[in-house]
Formats: structure tokens, sequence, C-alpha cells
């Protein structure tokens, strides 16, 4: 041991970085804590999401069984100049209001 370092730096800078990762090492334990909650709370609404879709599946196959429903129907995708009324600009204010 070098003669010139005082025991008692020696005391103090080894009690100081203890302290020190003592703090890094518990704010890392309540970080982890938190995040795996979060990731418990993310996969329980992505779960209930997940098994609610089958209920929505079958409601869209309920929409899609009828033609007249269905917005991708040959009128509905129709070029002719009425179904683009809605584009040309004099239609926008009365769209905007509504």
């Amino acid at each position: 041991m070098p003669e010139h370092l005082a025991p008692q730096l020696i005391i103090d800078g080894t009690l100081y970085t203890l302290v020190v990762f003592s703090v890094i090492t518990w704010t890392l334990i309540f970080f982890k804590v938190w995040q795996f909650a979060h990731n418990k709370r993310c996969n329980q609404e992505f779960e209930a999401a997940f098994w609610a879709l089958s209920e929505l599946r079958l409601v869209i196959e309920d929409i899609s069984s009828s033609d007249e429903l269905v917005s991708s129907s040959e009128a509905a995708c129709s070029l002719a100049p009425s179904a683009r009324t809605w584009l040309a600009e004099e239609t926008w204010p009365a769209a905007v209001l509504t």
C-alpha cells in the first residue's frame, strides 16, 4: 500500500463508490419492476383486443355478405361524373359546414 495515501481517503472512496453503485442498482431494479408492470398491462390490453377480434371478424363477414351495404360495389366505384362531384372545389364549403 502506498504510504502517501491516507487510509481515510481509501475508506471514503470505497464507501462513496459503493453508495453510487447501490443507487444505480436500485434505480435499475425499480425501472425493471415498472417496465414489467407496464408490459403486463400492455399484454393484457392486447390479449383482450385479440380475443375481441373474432367478434369483429363476424361483424365484418355479416356486413360483407350483403352487396347493398358494401361500398366497394360497382355503383360506388363508378367513374361517372356524378360519382365525382364531391371532389369539385365548389362543394368543399358545403362539406365543411356539415
